[in-house]
């Protein structure tokens, strides 16, 4: 249960969405819509009606309604995306195609990828029967291009879910459900119960609806739930009933505290919801009934512990019907009996018609848009009030215009949504505005990571970002490429375009467009190793910038920098970043090795917050030491303390000299004769030797007779030497006083030259040997 006095612990979080409805291709174009009025169909001519094989006598009837939802592109697929094969993509019905697509985007638009998403993702879908496809099938498949087994599976409504589950690879419950035209409403309900008992960590709840046949309108007749001029009036005296709309909506939904924890974006809040059913309470079987509706809405309300005065409009199930809309009312005026303030109604049915198992998803939606822009689209073709609809009776009234919402306060918006199907099936969810983010500062420099599987997708999906761009302003950039680095699937046609500012964005947008080669392509997924250098890589400043930009790495370099003040009572920073003069050499080992493993650690923490993830570590030498912490074998706060220890056992020491040979390994060791060490093997022909400087200068007189170049290392002391055995007991010691992990990252040891095993790593005599003996790098 949450804390939250506001909140019950019940409640889900909208944190995506997708819809392919008439007139829209996805919410977007949808909202604009809604507020502009728009009514998505069109009245087909005599002409259209007779090139689509229609009779004259329909075409000269006057009781056939010509209405036709503006629903376009259905006959669409990209196959290939979601791996189908041609012949199977030839018999997967067009529900099955769209619910592939508006899934996929309304995970993308939630951000997050479900085959790489943590814990069970679920699906809880309804589908229309579509007997004319299956019959299409059934007939197209005659030459058994897929098996009837096959065949039925790819065809049928009953295997939407499962089919869509399995493509996507999401493992939470996967189910199909019925219960007539409140069907999608239905699955919110479920999937919203499924996340609160933990039975999934996400779902999405969809419905579809999509007419394979040709349909070019329907013969009105007196007393059905069609309308008679092919509008749907919800609510007005002249209304005769709704239309035949298509079309697709997606919901992806997490409990709100797991939305808030992870820093989604939210659309608005469920706050709660209900469904029953009117059992005989009426007339006939498709009747609907005054009490069932009535018990619905106040179980919905007593589940969301909200108040029925504390709701701010209504997103009806309008049908436009005289009785539907009738009892509609009643039901409503029942459950807010004694309610004073006016409460608006709303029906997206008079938009974009009636979207059957779909309909409850998509007036779903239209209530998370109205909360999170606060603004109520109108309610279309209301003039006046039908008679027989006891508006006088209650606290509703049509919203017939665009209207601002608000409250007094700072109380949280509130919507209601109810679907009532055919069968006396009623459900009805509260909905609730989203709690106010904070939005992070913008990054002064950002990067989108944009791909897709081939490269005329990826220019399709350019031109639509270009445009997107433009059109909004109100985005924080830096979010917007967090979402494309880490919740978008990358495919091998990439374009990475970095940016300061929208202007130069859209300018790069527009560039990448009218290039014939705008991509990068990967053949084959690349393995990402992060290396870590070693000691003499340091330099004042290092990292300045990232420091004062970058919120993560700043976070990580302050957390150290506090530690090594408390271990050594030295401030550290005014190495790295003095702001006068430096009052220590950073290149002094006591210093450099502490800082260079903090810098290391930083960075790499940073590059990990922008979703790179790596499969292997290494470093050299110092190096090593940030691969161990992030393989798991160090804590961090353990590492910084023993490189303070092991800094300072290093500066204490005698001085020493290094020098770098252009010389095989084989050939360098012949060397060590002249009393020196082979500190490092860092290349083919690349090594460098350690001892005391009396015998490295030696040393270089020799190299010289023998023509061998080298080059004298600006480094205090002679690391991987016999100069560092004095202090061997004494650093194992401090090893011995830490906890040592296991690897879970595999990374290369510098002592072998290949992937350290647990029981090397979690050794003291290991780490005592890593200090004394040489870097076998080039390994």
């Amino acid at each position: 249960m949450s804390t939250n006095k506001k909140y019950t612990g019940f409640e889900v979080a909208i944190v995506g969405m997708s819809c392919r409805v008439p007139g829209a291709n996805n919410w977007q174009q949808f909202w604009d819509n809604l507020l502009n009025g728009v009514e998505a169909f069109r009245f087909l001519s005599d002409e259209e009606m007779r090139q689509m094989g229609v009779s004259e006598e329909i075409i000269a009837s006057d009781s056939f309604v010509r209405a036709v939802p503006d629903f376009t592109d259905k006959e669409y697929f990209d196959a290939p995306f979601f791996d189908y094969t041609p012949d199977e993509a030839r018999v997967l019905g067009p529900q099955n195609r769209i619910l592939h697509e508006c899934v996929w985007e309304a995970f993308e638009d939630a951000g997050y990828i479900p085959d790489e998403t943590k814990g069970l993702v679920g699906l809880y879908n309804s589908g229309s029967d579509d007997l004319n496809w299956r019959i299409y099938a059934k007939l197209t498949n005659q030459e058994q291009y897929v098996s009837d087994f096959i065949l039925k599976h790819i065809s049928d409504k009953d295997y939407l879910p499962p089919l869509v589950s399995y493509k996507l690879n999401m493992k939470g419950a996967s189910m199909n459900l019925t219960t007539a035209c409140s069907s999608s409403l239905t699955g919110i309900h479920l999937a919203c119960r499924a996340l609160i008992f933990g039975e999934v960590n996400m779902a999405a709840a969809a419905g579809i609806f999509v007419n394979s046949s040709k349909y070019f309108g329907y013969p009105y007749e007196e007393g059905s739930i069609m309308s008679k001029d092919g509008h749907c009036k919800a609510f007005d005296k002249d209304a005769s009933g709704t239309t035949v709309g298509e079309g697709a909506a997606v919901l992806v939904l997490k409990r709100l505290v797991d939305a808030m924890k992870d820093g989604d974006h939210i659309y608005a809040i469920i706050k709660g919801s209900a469904v029953n059913n009117d059992g005989k309470r009426k007339i006939g079987l498709t009747a609907p009934s005054v009490e069932g509706q009535s018990e619905c809405l106040k179980l919905a309300q007593r589940f969301a512990k909200v108040n029925p005065d504390s709701i701010d409009f209504i997103e009806t199930h309008g049908t436009g019907t005289s009785l539907g809309d009738t009892i509609e009312i009643a039901a409503l005026n029942n459950a807010f009996k004694g309610i004073e303030k006016k409460i608006p109604l709303g029906s997206v049915k008079t938009n974009i018609g009636h979207l059957d198992t779909a309909a409850g998803a998509a007036g779903v939606i239209k209530a998370a848009l109205s909360l999170k822009y606060k603004t109520l689209p109108p309610s279309l073709h209301f003039k006046e009030a039908n008679p027989l609809v006891g508006f006088n009776d209650g606290p509703f009234y049509v919203n017939d215009k665009v209207s601002q919402l608000a409250k007094k306060d700072g109380e949280a918006l509130r919507a209601g949504v109810s679907s009532l199907g055919v069968g006396g099936t009623n459900v009805h969810a509260i909905l609730e505005e989203a709690p106010s983010q904070e939005l992070a500062e913008e990054n002064p420099i950002n990067l989108f990571t944009l791909s897709a599987k081939t490269k005329k997708s990826l220019r399709r999906y350019i031109n639509k970002l270009s445009a997107f761009v433009q059109d909004n302003e109100c985005i924080n950039w830096s979010n917007a490429a967090h979402t494309f680095q880490v919740g978008r699937k990358h495919f091998d046609q990439r374009l990475p375009i970095v940016f300061k500012s929208k202007e130069e964005l859209v300018q790069k947008l527009e560039e990448a467009t009218k290039r014939d080669n705008i991509v990068s392509c990967l053949a084959e997924t690349k393995n990402i190793v992060w290396m870590f250098p070693g000691q003499g890589a340091q330099y004042v400043n290092m990292g300045k910038d990232l420091y004062e930009q970058e919120e993560v790495f700043k976070q990580e370099i302050d957390k150290g920098l506090a530690l090594l003040k408390e271990i050594t009572n030295v401030d550290f920073k005014q190495i790295l970043y003095p702001t006068g003069e430096a009052t220590h050499n950073i290149n002094e080992t006591r210093y450099a090795q502490p800082l260079i493993y903090l810098f290391e650690y930083a960075l790499a923490k940073l590059v990990s917050s922008y979703g790179i993830k790596v499969d292997c570590v290494t470093g050299h030498s110092i190096g090593e030491y940030v691969a161990a912490t992030l393989s798991g074998i160090f804590k961090f706060e353990d590492a910084l303390k023993l490189l303070v220890k092991r800094g300072q056992l290093v500066y204490d020491l005698p001085e020493g000299d290094m020098l770098s040979v252009v010389l095989r390994q084989e050939e360098a060791e012949k060397y060590t004769a002249y009393g020196v060490d082979l500190a490092t093997v860092n290349g083919p022909q690349q090594c460098v030797f350690a001892g005391e400087e009396e015998k490295i200068e030696a040393l270089m007189v020799k190299l010289k007779a023998d023509n061998v170049d080298f080059v004298k290392l600006h480094t205090s002391h002679a690391g991987h030497s016999y100069m560092l055995d004095p202090i061997l007991e004494t650093f194992e010691q401090e090893v011995q006083k830490i906890t040592l992990g296991a690897p879970t990252i595999p990374f290369v040891s510098n002592l072998t030259g290949t992937y350290i095993t647990q029981e090397q790593a979690s050794t003291t005599k290991y780490w005592v040997n890593h200090l004394r003996n040489a870097v076998l790098f080039s390994k």
